[in-house]
């Protein structure tokens, strides 16, 4: 499990990467779903993991995904002068995120009991699946905004 400074050092850089205008790279946007990736799969044990939380786990990727589209959605993307597109998080969409990441520290904190941790690990799933959609539709809309560019 992590600890609450981790929580807010992973908050602050998300508020700060995603307030910025940043170009987008196609062939680097996929790295922080990687690394997210590595950091959740590994803090479960997966010796103990049931149907039962193997279906919260399921669950909170469909929630998180949802919300990733949502936030990819709210993302605000255009052509600069020198023809690259950059995208840039709106408020809406950097709250999402915080509120999911406060929401699973704060089942960390409600207990210890496996029901408990099981919960705590399955909400790490949700910012997975809503990093990975998002990146999905961004990708897509720079795809879009590429091929009307080219016209």
């Amino acid at each position: 499990m992590m600890n609450s400074s981790n929580y807010i050092i992973i908050i602050v850089l998300v508020l700060l990467l995603s307030a910025r205008e940043r170009t987008v790279k196609p062939v680097s946007m996929w790295i922080i779903p990687a690394l997210w990736a590595f950091m959740v799969l590994p803090a479960i044990q997966w010796q103990s993991v049931g149907v039962l939380e193997a279906g919260m786990f399921a669950l909170c990727v469909v929630v998180g995904l949802a919300l990733g589209v949502i936030r990819g959605k709210l993302e605000k993307m255009r052509v600069r002068e020198d023809g690259s597109i950059v995208a840039q998080g709106s408020m809406v969409s950097m709250l999402i995120f915080v509120a999911v990441l406060a929401l699973r520290l704060f089942a960390e904190h409600w207990g210890q009991t496996h029901s408990f941790v099981s919960f705590a690990n399955a909400l790490m799933f949700i910012p997975l699946g809503t990093i990975c959609a998002r990146r999905i539709v961004i990708y897509r809309r720079y795809q879009a905004m590429l091929s009307r560019r080219g016209m």
